[in-house]
């Protein structure tokens, strides 16, 4: 390489550098514009929402209390059919996925329950994704138990056996369904 092209070449060199070191200023000299608002959001708390709107929070806390009473209920009532039929019942834990008692016979076969207990006259009932996977999984061995609760009578068991294989495949996302309380009840017989 002759000397007037190292010349050139320590030149060009020369200018890269210098605009590095100025983009590299410029860069430090950023300051972030103001903050824009795009939207906001309350939060109130529900004891302080219900004060001020009077006695609605109350009405769904004594809806949810009323449900809960309903469902344990229910859980009672068939954990006490599966004793008067010889068989030896557990409750899952509440955040057991797909059935609420497993029951044993005497001879050690396994049965799944589901429970769901509504108060007399009601119209559907909820079943996830997961309790339609255990019914369709172990069918013979699966039993969804309907409990009306009645606050006078005694609460109505209904045993429906596979019950879910009606319930086509449920789409991926598909959290839960609803289904029709009657004809499920009327597809039900006594606990066996």
């Amino acid at each position: 390489m002759n000397s007037a092209r190292a010349r050139q070449r320590a030149d060009e060199l020369e200018a890269r550098l210098k605009h590095r070191l100025e983009a590299l200023d410029a860069e430090r000299q950023l300051a972030s514009l103001p903050p824009v608002l795009a939207g906001g959001a309350l939060i109130v708390p529900a004891g302080v929402l219900a004060s001020l709107q009077g006695t609605q929070h109350q009405d769904i806390s004594l809806h949810a209390r009323e449900r809960s009473a309903t469902e344990r209920a229910a859980v009672d009532a068939v954990m006490a059919a599966e004793r008067k039929l010889g068989r030896d019942p557990s409750e899952m834990p509440p955040n057991n996925k797909g059935y609420d008692i497993e029951s044993k016979d005497a001879d050690g076969t396994i049965w799944f329950i589901e429970v769901k207990g509504r108060i007399a006259g009601a119209e559907t009932f909820t079943i996830t994704r997961s309790e339609v996977g255990v019914g369709k999984n172990k069918p013979d061995k699966h039993i969804l138990a309907l409990v009306e609760v009645d606050e006078v009578a005694e609460p109505a068991i209904r045993y429906v056996r596979r019950a879910f294989e009606e319930v086509g495949e449920l789409p991926f996302k598909t959290i839960s369904v609803n289904l029709q309380w009657k004809a499920y009840l009327e597809r039900g017989g006594e606990p066996t």
